[in-house]
């Protein structure tokens, strides 16, 4: 009998220790590629979500985000990305065989916008599964077809999203301004070519909201940037003129590192 009592308790350990919650930071280069033509996608913007779940008590961690318990977003980054740079995240969430009590994961979600494609998201197991590998991440993105049902289903996807997190969206951000923009205009799109009604409202009741937030911001942010002057006629060698060619993309980014002080946060008290 007391054999017994004692496996009971050392299985009911092993459940509730067989699976953690541990964080450690992964470095991971993103290969970006249009699917059709197996070419880099360049000048994407990267929609970065952190979330985390706090006294997730009861509950059993599979592979829904829903049984973790309420993840809740704390902090929305905006970069500009092109394929070959390197993605920086820290927090990494175990598969959990068992009940825990007071459970503090974390968790990434991610969306890659450009103008031409749909939208895409890819969540922190995909770029952890890179991490393992030791090998780059590939994200296949799909030119947009407006009209077309599992492409708008991308974009309304991405515009509730968006909508969901506009209050931790840089303030005040030209970048905030052309992820707004740009889902916008693939709003827009759906709302005046779609053959299902359902998503036309969707995409009606979506554009009035997002560009309620859009006229928000400063009249300075909201205009267009100007084009860049077109290059004078030269006689050097086209190597000689590349440079003048290529886009101003502006400084270099830093990988995110915003978070590194949110994983020591505790339970807010409600």
């Amino acid at each position: 009998m007391i054999a017994r009592i004692l496996l009971s308790l050392l299985a009911g350990l092993l459940l509730l220790t067989a699976g953690c919650v541990t964080a450690h930071e992964v470095d991971v280069k993103l290969k970006i590629r249009d699917h059709i033509d197996n070419q880099d996608v360049e000048d994407c913007l990267l929609l970065s979500i952190y979330s985390e779940s706090l006294d997730s008590e009861g509950y059993w961690w599979v592979a829904e985000e829903e049984s973790a318990g309420r993840m809740i977003p704390r902090l929305v980054t905006v970069r500009r990305i092109n394929s070959g740079e390197t993605i920086h995240q820290k927090g990494k969430v175990v598969m959990l065989l068992g009940p825990y009590v007071r459970g503090h994961t974390v968790g990434w979600e991610y969306w890659l916008l450009h103008g031409g494609f749909q939208p895409d998201d890819f969540l922190d197991a995909h770029l952890e599964r890179a991490y393992e590998q030791e090998k780059p991440l590939t994200i296949h993105l799909l030119k947009e077809k407006s009209g077309k049902l599992s492409s708008d289903e991308k974009v309304l996807d991405a515009a509730r999203r968006i909508e969901a997190v506009g209050d931790l969206l840089p303030p005040d951000s030209a970048l905030t301004v052309a992820v707004l923009k740009l889902v916008i205009e693939q709003l827009r799109r759906v709302k005046m070519r779609s053959l299902v009604s359902k998503d036309v409202d969707a995409a009606a009741e979506l554009l009035k909201k997002l560009r309620e937030r859009l006229n928000k911001f400063p009249a300075d942010l909201l205009q267009e940037a100007p084009a860049p002057p077109p290059a004078p006629p030269s006689s050097q060698p086209q190597a000689e003129s590349q440079p003048e060619s290529q886009p101003a993309t502006g400084p270099a980014i830093k990988p995110i590192d915003q978070p590194r002080q949110l994983l020591d946060l505790k339970p807010a008290e409600e």
